[in-house]
């Protein structure tokens, strides 16, 4: 079977709309964002006052799901975490931090059990 350049054109042509249509299908499905969406972490709001050294922690409320959690207070920059309890993702605060205050920051854990607060 021969194959002209002419037929490649339009099999690229048609491969290109085939595509572009199933991305406005799936854009069309997407949901409005919220106040927070996949790729930002849910704010925490501070119910209690968190003014103590490097780990430690106060309760907070994710300010959507009003879900309760614990924000702790961590290192800025790459840090041992040592025997201290940290998850990837869980709310955090670089400084001390009045209840009523909101958060985005989250702790990232890296290699050789190190965490930070970003």
């Amino acid at each position: 079977m021969t194959c002209t350049l002419s037929a490649l054109k339009l099999g690229t042509a048609m491969a290109s709309i085939a595509l572009a249509a199933t991305g406005a299908l799936v854009l069309a499905g997407h949901e409005a964002p919220t106040s927070h969406d996949a790729w930002a972490p849910e704010p925490a709001r501070l119910t209690q006052d968190l003014y103590g050294g490097y780990t430690a922690t106060a309760g907070a409320v994710y300010v959507s799901t009003q879900q309760p959690t614990t924000v702790v207070r961590w290192y800025p920059d790459w840090t041992a975490a040592g025997s201290t309890a940290l998850a990837a993702g869980a709310p955090c605060v670089t400084s001390g931090t009045a209840a009523g205050s909101t958060t985005t920051k989250v702790i990232q854990i890296g290699p050789g059990a190190k965490a930070r607060c970003v």
